[in-house]
């Protein structure tokens, strides 16, 4: 069905301003993106674009940690594209994370892909995810890249080796 202007309306008042802190420059995180997690990680990605249940995903994400726990209604975050972290194993940047900055989690991935899709050069450069990992088996990582003609987050990637093509996306949220 279409979405009339009440919808819309609706839609719009349910999204926050963007926090003061956030309005600030900041050339270590130079991207802002509003990430919207209401509909779930699975049906953003069919929103999107981005193939996630096709490859078999589709309720297996899960965060690292507590500080990778997201919140439940829109929020704005500044990111990078991950080339700060380029050729770095996504573990070690996981654990590096520390204070307001933390590497990214899928949904954030998606959002920021979506907002800055430069942030992702087809078939040479993805950023991974390491704040989002495959529900038993937190070696690895979630991936966000483009791979021929669409996009698509894998959960599959392993954190213990750097890649030259891929990066750790940093994101702060407040």
């Amino acid at each position: 069905p279409a979405v009339g202007v009440k919808d819309f309306w609706y839609y719009f008042a349910g999204i926050p301003q963007i926090p003061t802190s956030l309005l600030l420059e900041d050339p270590q995180l130079p991207f802002l993106s509003l990430a919207d997690p209401r509909p779930g990680l699975l049906r953003s990605c069919r929103l999107l674009g981005i193939h996630f249940e096709e490859l078999s995903f589709s309720d297996l994400a899960k965060p690292f940690d507590d500080r990778f726990q997201l919140p439940t209604s829109p929020f704005w975050f500044h990111h990078d594209d991950g080339r700060r972290n380029c050729d770095c194993r996504p573990d070690r940047c996981r654990g590096e994370s520390a204070g307001d900055i933390l590497v990214g989690t899928a949904m954030e991935g998606i959002f920021a892909f979506h907002h800055h899709p430069q942030v992702v050069v087809k078939d040479e450069y993805r950023i991974d995810l390491p704040g989002t990992v495959l529900r038993g088996c937190s070696a690895g990582c979630a991936c966000l890249g483009v791979w021929g003609a669409r996009a698509g987050l894998i959960l599959g990637r392993d954190s213990g080796v750097a890649n030259p093509g891929s990066g750790s996306l940093r994101v702060r949220r407040k």
